[in-house]
């Protein structure tokens, strides 16, 4: 919020997604917003011009109280030791593709592990929706294992794999972060390629004016 009040675009940004997301019922944004609203009651905008760019008259109608699982799990994450970075050598059989689905799930074990992976798979060979097919049927036994990973594919950041995970087993979440790892891989790649940046973030694509 206070970098929002001084100008920051990116923190306004960050502030009209989560109002966004908060309205439409995401879980993790409620919470977001719930923070945000309470700072601002507590420091509240300066009264003249409601603050130098106006946040500070913000007010939550619209956007339904947070769970209080969410909030649990929010508090947990805030008191949570930071995990270890991904050491060397972990990501060495990502293009195997025996071995890439635990590959993937012992690189979620660290620090920003889904999203190292990822880059590094974006860096391979460009991948065809012809080939995330072939994965999806190849490297799953089950057909709830395929959907999940088909799932992830198409929602691959963390504020999706948030939403549902606490509703797979063990068995599923491993499909829904490989999955995860191959939408973000493709996406990295088509803004190589040319794509807007908005297919990494919205964020980022309001940010570029996309």
């Amino acid at each position: 919020m206070r970098r929002a009040r001084a100008g920051d675009q990116n923190a306004m940004a960050l502030i009209r997604e989560i109002g966004l997301a908060a309205r439409k019922g995401a879980g993790r944004a409620r919470v977001a917003f719930q923070a945000i609203v309470a700072y601002i009651k507590e420091d509240p905008a300066p009264a003249i011009g409601g603050g130098l760019f106006g946040f500070g008259g913000e007010t939550p109608a619209g956007v339904p109280p947070a769970p209080q699982a969410l909030l649990a799990t929010r508090t947990k994450a805030l008191t949570t030791p930071a995990l270890p970075p991904v050491p060397r050598g972990a990501l060495d059989q990502l293009f195997d593709l025996e071995e890439f689905p635990l590959v993937v799930a012992r690189a979620c074990k660290y620090r920003n592990g889904l999203g190292a992976a990822s880059v590094v798979l974006a860096s391979g060979p460009p991948i065809s929706r012809e080939q995330v097919e072939e994965m999806s049927l190849s490297l799953f036994a089950s057909d709830d294992a395929t959907r999940a990973f088909l799932y992830g594919v198409k929602h691959p950041s963390d504020e999706d794999r948030a939403e549902v995970a606490e509703q797979l087993d063990a068995d599923l979440r491993r499909p829904l972060v490989v999955g995860q790892c191959v939408g973000r891989a493709v996406r990295l790649q088509q803004v190589r390629a040319g794509g807007p940046l908005g297919l990494l973030s919205p964020v980022i694509g309001w940010e570029m004016g996309e």
